[in-house]
């Protein structure tokens, strides 16, 4: 048992260091612009209700946490794809606070207005995973939404570039089985983020 542990171990390290080896080869010959970061900011949730003037409660304030990447689509794009993968809450102060990891799958413009600083703007997908549940309610187990928003980067260094996003997430779906089919509840959220990314 101990050697099959070793062996597995051994043979695990020999496909990592591939891999890497790999991707360096295909980063060198692409000569694309790429990075991996983290963000992290506040989010507040706006609830909206159809089919019903149930009171929603009052809007509150969540934090937003993850990690964050950005591949230029082609060389010399302003074009990068902007894949993301974070923890946060949304809802309300009536309805509870539900927990979700979200994957959002982002478009980003980007252009540098002046030496080292550059701004974007961003649209995509944002598909949220329940991972709790709320206070008083049923949870569905998704989240579709829609992300847009703008962005800041001011690049310090080759290697690191902090930004501010101040992004919109539009809720499209249902959140909350209520257990009547013509209410809905979606829950979308006003977002101010601040990051880093590394270049690799």
């Amino acid at each position: 048992m101990k050697s099959m542990s070793i062996m597995g171990l051994a043979l695990f390290f020999a496909l990592s260091s591939q891999a890497a080896t790999s991707f360096q080869t295909w980063r060198q010959k692409s000569d694309r612009k790429m990075s991996v970061g983290y963000i992290s900011g506040l989010t507040s949730s706006i609830v909206s209700v159809s089919g019903s003037k149930i009171d929603t409660g009052s809007a509150s304030l969540f934090y937003k946490v993850g990690v964050t990447s950005e591949f230029q689509i082609l060389k010399g794009s302003f074009l990068y794809f902007n894949p993301e993968l974070v923890l946060t809450k949304k809802g309300s102060s009536d309805i509870g606070s539900l927990t979700y990891l979200e994957i959002p799958l982002l478009l980003k413009a980007k252009k540098e207005v002046a030496q080292n600083f550059s701004i974007g703007g961003l649209l995509g997908p944002n598909l949220g995973i329940n991972v709790g549940e709320p206070r008083n309610a049923d949870a569905n187990a998704f989240n579709f939404s829609v992300d847009f928003g703008a962005e800041a980067e001011y690049k310090i260094s080759n290697l690191f570039a902090p930004f501010i996003n101040l992004r919109y997430s539009l809720g499209t779906t249902n959140t909350i089985d209520t257990g009547n089919k013509d209410i809905s509840v979606r829950v979308s959220s006003l977002e101010f983020l601040l990051g880093g990314r590394f270049e690799i």
